[in-house]
């Protein structure tokens, strides 16, 4: 049976929307609108003010890669910019440096360990490799109770981090809610992550205080006093509770 073929039989004009479409994909809208600052730094190589307009306009396109190179050019000259080093420790996050990120931050602090931005956006990092590395552990397990299972074990592998090296972020993590709640008494925010580290680490009594207090300063109702009763419950009954869910969530 005869097959009608539409258009022209030349297989490389047939080709053609689709090559028109490629290269149209390599102008996006995002490298159009960036042009503008890329021909600015490539006149002003030296200037400083424009690589990090450059980067803040990729950083707000979500052009990660084009945002780290500018900061980071920013950086060298200026490295005492908190303001920038903040953003390019937000673009190694959204990149999944992870870990060059909480350098990051700790080189801020290291140098004002009062900063509360860097502070709080580590201490939030912190919580996010613990999270990952307790729900980790609610996978199949393979080991001995007490132990790391096969997936705890594979992740620390993935980090390059030893066990140990992990319990100093669980203590950072803590430290980082233990300072913001010293410094901000009614924050519940504040009182409720430090709940979850406590609970993971054993402090079952600092948990449940940290809860409560979560739940009494809270102002914009959130699920804070049902996180603390599921404590209760769980400490009563000897059963250790795995807080996975217990993350602060206005509505």
């Amino acid at each position: 049976m005869h097959v009608h073929r539409t258009g022209s039989g030349n297989p490389a004009l047939r080709c053609l929307p689709v090559l028109v479409g490629l290269l149209l994909g390599c102008a996006g809208p995002n490298a159009i609108h960036l042009r503008p600052y890329r021909e600015m730094v490539e006149a002003r190589p030296a200037d400083i003010e424009a690589h990090y307009e450059y980067g803040s306009a990729a950083y707000a396109l979500g052009e990660w890669e084009i945002a780290r190179n500018e900061f980071e050019q920013v950086l060298v000259e200026q490295p005492e910019d908190v303001l920038v080093r903040l953003k390019l420790a937000q673009v190694q996050l959204q990149m999944g440096d992870v870990f060059q990120a909480r350098d990051t931050y700790q080189f801020i602090l290291d140098e004002d360990s009062e900063n509360r931005e860097a502070r709080i956006l580590k201490g939030d990092t912190d919580m996010g490799l613990i999270r990952a590395f307790e729900q980790a552990g609610t996978l199949w397990f393979f080991g001995r109770s007490g132990e790391m299972n096969l997936f705890q074990r594979r992740l620390l592998e993935d980090w390059g981090i030893s066990y140990d090296e992990l319990l100093d972020i669980y203590q950072e993590a803590r430290d980082t809610w233990q300072w913001l709640v010293k410094k901000e008494p009614m924050n519940a925010e504040a009182w409720c992550k430090l709940g979850v580290v406590h609970n993971l680490t054993g402090k079952i009594q600092g948990a449940k205080a940290a809860f409560r207090l979560a739940s009494i300063y809270n102002k914009r109702v959130i699920s804070v006093s049902p996180f603390y009763e599921s404590v209760c419950r769980a400490t009563d009954s000897g059963v250790r509770w795995s807080p996975l869910i217990a993350v602060y969530s206005p509505q």
